[in-house]
């Protein structure tokens, strides 16, 4: 088993803001009237709200891929202070070493974009492998190369089955851009997966750590 510290170069953490920036604070609304008395009709909330899908892999189905020691660990403390800051995260979006497959990756955000409504926040976190791929035709990399999230059920003998590229992650995107999304990856060559993209919307923010 292996620690999280990479031999590889990547940005360890980075954050990926697509559209209007989040604002991290809690926004709470007064329902008094005036004078400090309470007004009779409820107030309706209208304030975008934020959904999170959360993905940690530490042990990973291919006996020719190492495990890790430490990915889990940091989506269960990132679920733990998401929902804590009052963010929407069920059980069906925390997809953890074996749960954490391509296919349940793609229905869980697909269930996140179903439960939301335009305006509000997705969050994505994933802690595990990253890869790298030669790009497919027509190449749009510089550096010919398409950077990858490896899940549980990646095989190097199958290497498109188990792994989303950063192609189709945008892809995922793309159809969500009612949102706002922000996504927080701990993977190596994670840091490429911004770099090399031209997704059109919003703008992007990176932070190496």
């Amino acid at each position: 088993m292996h620690t999280r510290n990479y031999p590889c170069q990547f940005a360890r953490l980075f954050l990926w803001v697509l559209g209007l920036t989040v604002q991290a604070d809690t926004l709470a609304t007064d329902n008094r009237g005036m004078g400090g008395i309470a007004s009779e009709a409820p107030i309706q909330s209208t304030l975008p709200v934020q959904h999170a899908l959360v993905v940690g892999i530490d042990d990973y189905q291919s006996s020719q891929i190492y495990d890790l020691a430490g990915a889990v660990n940091d989506a269960t403390l990132l679920k733990k202070a998401l929902r804590q800051a009052g963010v929407q995260l069920p059980a069906e979006r925390i997809l953890l070493n074996a749960a954490a497959t391509r296919y349940a990756f793609v229905q869980a955000w697909q269930n996140m974009v179903e439960q939301a409504k335009p305006g509000d926040t997705l969050i994505l976190t994933f802690s595990g492998h990253g890869g790298q791929e030669p790009d497919r035709v027509p190449v749009g990399e510089k550096d010919g190369r398409d950077e990858t999230l490896m899940f549980h059920d990646f095989s190097p003998k199958l290497p498109t089955v188990g792994r989303i590229s950063d192609d189709e992650l945008f892809g995922l995107f793309e159809k969500s851009s009612d949102y706002n999304i922000l996504v927080l990856i701990d993977a190596c060559h994670s840091s490429g997966m911004v770099r090399s993209s031209s997704f059109p919307v919003g703008r992007f923010r990176t932070t190496g750590f």
